[in-house]
């Protein structure tokens, strides 16, 4: 009885909570390929916007919505090429507010030859709900792409073309939701096909080959359910329970923790805010290397935790950690609040950990700094020994120039990447930090470093450019022309460190030096609403000491996007 009077009130309490929030409220995340992200990037470094962080980058159309509002209420401080992107965002992102939303079917499900007209100017949908309870927006996806790559030892041409479907939104306030599926076909040698889009790299249907009768194919997917609540601007609390492109931690050109250019995960994310604090954690898992025999796939999981402590206008101090497992799901690691170096101990130190710590200042209108440390193993213990195969740490430091010296509308993005030899690895093949053997961590893997440098510029709110180049140095192993490994400089994080056979002390770079030069040029333009038009040329240079000449290889392509 009294358990039960006790409970009454707190129940009644939480009711009126979940009762008195707004029925605009909108949980299901914006996918990370909307441009809008680069948009409030921008506007963060500018400091026109406050509160945005991208070590979690997925957002809700309801945070989105809010920063939107606040560059809105700040517009007198944006060039008209920004004024006029807003515009377009608020358009995009608050449907039927300014004006009527186009769809093609009505709200009951039929359809109304008056409402499909098609509007060149304005967001149209396939389907779209909007009402007190619920919203559904659902969408086409079609992506066209045409290459043409020039290589040794002779050119090639390549095509794609996906098509599927996206429907997300929000059911009783709180739900969040989606379910998207493209399916894709390609046509051209697959090492092209590939180099246009690693993802091909780890996907199932394109490596078994079973459906090659005319075409090569493969699939994407996404789905997901995220129970969301937020009361008050910069306080969220949300659980999310699916698959989704993500990333995790800091980096402007490639991660260090979770970069992003990696297979989806199916994840278990848990997300609070409160103002200046902030804490995220996800209990993901993916697979191993793909191999032929089915009997010996195995998952992993990977979990990680990351809090953050924001400065408003001086400066970001985030830090976490995370680990690697590869048997069924422990609940060890299951709880979201959890010091994961201890509970991994605590289950016989079977397992791969590692920590990192970050930084990122915004101290000054239109330029931010950033940096990251990470440990795969303990900095402290190996100080005596920088050389040591042990000394597993990486670094990154980097700049977001926004507006530099006055030119409105461009931006400059630096950054350098430090990784030591065997960061990534464990000794235990089947826990490294890889999943179908493609790198969750930075794409240039360990025993590497890289300058990258880009340059975004915006013509107008429908034109961009983006030029970008990457140096890179890598040390790799030394093998022999039977394939045997005769020196292991770290470089592949699923060879692991054999302490019989391996030099102990392996310098940064040790190896066969292979040094690398990227240069990229892409054009976009949104020729209609829901439509866009991406043009490019990519260029790479090579040379491995062990090699007498350089390599080259590039490739011009043409991609027409429509999501409608």
């Amino acid at each position: 009885m009294i358990r039960l009077f006790l409970l009454r009130p707190i129940l009644s309490f939480l009711f009126f909570l979940l009762a008195s929030l707004p029925v605009s409220a909108q949980y299901e995340n914006i996918p990370l390929s909307s441009d809008v992200y680069g948009f409030l990037k921008d506007l963060s470094v500018a400091r026109v916007i406050t509160g945005y962080q991208e070590a979690d980058p997925n957002k809700t159309l309801l945070e989105i919505q809010r920063w939107l509002e606040e560059a809105d209420r700040n517009r007198h401080r944006l060039s008209p090429v920004a004024t006029d992107r807003l515009d377009g965002y608020l358009d995009d992102f608050f449907p039927g507010r300014f004006f009527p939303a186009v769809t093609i079917f009505s709200p009951d499900g039929s359809l109304s030859l008056a409402d499909s007209v098609w509007f060149p100017s304005r967001r149209n949908y396939l389907w779209m709900v909007n009402d007190s309870l619920a919203t559904l927006y659902a969408e086409a996806l079609i992506h066209s792409t045409g290459l043409h790559e020039t290589a040794i030892p002779r050119p090639s041409g390549a095509a794609t073309l996906d098509v599927g479907f996206r429907i997300n939104g929000t059911f009783l306030q709180h739900l969040g939701y989606e379910l998207g599926l493209l399916k894709g076909m390609g046509w051209g040698p697959s090492s092209t096909l590939k180099t246009w889009d690693p993802r091909l790299n780890y996907n199932y249907k394109f490596l078994e080959k079973h459906e090659y009768m005319i075409v090569k194919n493969y699939d994407f997917t996404s789905g997901y359910l995220q129970w969301g609540w937020s009361p008050a601007d910069h306080v969220l609390l949300a659980v999310q329970v699916g698959r989704e492109p993500t990333s995790f931690g800091l980096g402007y050109g490639s991660k260090l923790v979770l970069s992003g250019t990696h297979p989806d995960l199916d994840f278990v994310k848990f997300r609070v805010r409160y103002k200046q604090f902030s804490y995220h954690s996800i209990h993901a898992s993916t697979v191993g290397d793909f191999l032929p025999d089915r009997r010996s796939r195995y998952t992993k999981y990977i979990v990680h935790h990351r809090f953050q402590w924001a400065i408003p206008n001086v400066m970001t101090i985030g830090g976490g950690e995370s680990v690697v497992y590869h048997r069924s799901l422990d609940l060890g690691y299951l709880s979201p609040l959890s010091i994961l170096k201890f509970t991994e101990l605590s289950l016989q130190d079977r397992d791969n950990n590692f920590f990192f710590a970050d930084i990122q200042t915004n101290a000054w209108d239109g330029f931010q700094l950033q940096g990251t440390l990470l440990m795969d193993e303990s900095l402290f213990f190996n100080l005596p020994f920088p050389d040591r195969y042990s000394n597993k740490i990486a670094a990154q430091i980097g700049f977001w120039w926004y507006e530099p010296a006055g030119m409105q509308d461009l931006a400059v993005i630096s950054e350098y990447s430090w990784i030591r030899p065997f960061v990534y690895s464990h000794w235990d093949r089947e826990s490294n930090y890889l999943a179908w053997g493609w790198p969750l961590g930075h794409r240039i893997g360990p025993n590497a470093d890289e300058w990258m440098l880009r340059l975004t510029y915006d013509f107008s709110a429908l034109y961009r450019l983006e030029t970008e180049y990457r140096l890179t140095r890598k040390g790799q192993n030394v093998y022999s022309a039977g394939g045997d490994t005769l020196f292991n400089a770290g470089a592949d994080p699923s060879f692991t460190y054999r302490e019989e056979k391996d030099d102990e002390f392996v310098g940064f770079l040790d190896g066969d030096l292979n040094l690398s030069h990227e240069f990229l040029v892409k054009f976009r333009a949104e020729i209609v609403a829901d439509q866009n038009l991406e043009a490019g040329i990519s260029l790479h240079l090579s040379k491995a000491e062990s090699e007498p000449e350089s390599k080259a290889h590039g490739f011009g392509f043409i991609r027409y996007v429509i999501d409608w």
